[in-house]
This record gives C-alpha cells, structure tokens and sequence, in this order.
C-alpha cells in the first residue's frame, strides 16, 4: 500500500508545525508549504525525514494567483498520492474598521479563503482517488469577531461556510471538515498573537498548539462520519 501523504500549507512555524510534526508521528509523508519560514520548514522537514518518513518543503507564495495550483502540481508531482490536505496558512494582522484598506483586504481574503478553496479543488481528484480529507484551520475568530483583527475575522466565518460549501460538493469520496482554535499558547520561540484573560476560559488555561494538532489528526483519521463540520478548539470560551 502506498504511504500516507499529508500536504500542510504553513508548515514551518507555529501550528502549521505542530500538525506537520504530529501528522509525521502518525505515519505520514509530508509536503510543507512555506513564504518566510523557510528555516522552521526545512527543520520540520529534516526532522520528519529522521523519523523514516518523507518529507519537502515547498516555497509557495499563496498571495499570487495560480500559487495554488502550484503547490498542487508540485505535491502530486513529488508523491504516487495524497491523502489529507491541511490549509493552514494565514495572515493575520491588526485591521481594526478604521484601519481596513483594500490592499489588506485582498491579499488576506486572498490567502486566507480564496487559497484554500483553490489548492483543495487542485487537489480534488488525488484525494479523490485515495478517498482523503481536508481540514481547514480557522479560528474562534470566525465565530466571536476579533475587533482588533476585523478583516482576519471575516476570513474565517468565511472559511466555515467554504468548509460546508465544499464538503457537500466534494463527498462522498473527500471529506471537509475545520477545526477553530482560540487561544493557543506558543512557545518563547515562535510568539503567537495576544492571547485573551484566563478568566475568558472555561477550562483555566491556554492549548498547547499539539492538541489542536490531535484534533487534525482525530478528524483526518477517526472521523468517518464526520464532515462539513468546524470545530471549536478554544478552551470552552466560545459557549460564553
């Protein structure tokens, strides 16, 4: 049987990482997609390659047009098939209402919702053909808006209805589904966005960036029945 294959965009740094590093413990091959982090990528890569798996990091701007479709070439191109694409690459900056400008709008529309839905339709016959899966990485911020990171908020709500959007049209042979961290807690080395009082959550304390990468994981894996869904991963903060 040919060897799992995981394509993850954002693969050099925080939680890209982390779900590139859990996804190769559990037995898969990987094709990483970086812009700036080509260090962390290629570190991610070597790392995965000790373990016995194989491993490409992959430079991919997902601002220009026809990136990805691209990095879809690439990965087939490099590997017999794919069996889960994880869309994790995003920009997120400050763009409080007063702030927002239509270059900024564009280029994070551009990446954050318009890349997804280009690299999983490319995608789209190589999952088909090993009846794989694809997990798109939101953010509570789809669902409590980020006042401070207006346009990043609108991409994600966006991003949940993309994930409905394309599970009911890619079925029954690819299931789409999307996890929503909040709060995620970073090592000093790969510093995160501002993280919101511990009074805010429920369960007391911030996620350790491997346990959004489980729930990556559980849902490439062990959720047969489960798709169109996303999935909060935030600590309870989300139930108010």
């Amino acid at each position: 049987m040919d060897q799992k294959v995981a394509v993850v965009t954002g693969g050099g740094r925080r939680l890209g990482r982390a779900i590139a590093e859990t996804l190769a413990g559990a037995g898969y091959d990987l094709f990483l997609t970086y812009l700036e982090s080509e260090r962390g990528a290629h570190e991610t890569a070597e790392a995965a390659r000790a373990a016995g798996r194989r491993a490409h990091a992959f430079r991919a701007d997902l601002r220009a047009p026809g990136e990805a479709e691209a990095v879809a070439a690439a990965a087939t191109g490099l590997f017999a098939g794919v069996d889960l694409l994880v869309n994790n690459s995003a920009i997120f900056r400050q763009t409080p209402i007063e702030a927002v400008d239509q270059e900024s709008w564009v280029v994070d529309f551009r990446v954050n919702l318009m890349s997804p839905l280009f690299l999983s339709r490319a995608l789209w016959p190589a999952l088909r053909e090993r009846r794989g899966s694809i997990v798109n990485v939101g953010s509570l911020g789809g669902r409590l808006v980020y006042r401070r990171h207006l346009v990043y908020s609108l991409t994600k709500a966006a991003l949940a209805h993309l994930t409905r959007g394309m599970a009911r049209r890619f079925a029954p042979e690819v299931r789409v589904n999307s996890v929503a961290p909040g709060g995620v807690e970073f090592a000093p080395s790969e510093p995160g966005a501002a993280l919101p009082p511990l009074d805010r959550i429920p369960l007391g304390r911030f996620a350790d960036p491997r346990e959004v990468a489980a729930l990556v994981l559980f849902l490439a894996e062990d959720a047969g029945y489960v798709t169109g869904q996303t999935i909060p991963i935030d600590g309870g903060r989300s139930i108010g």
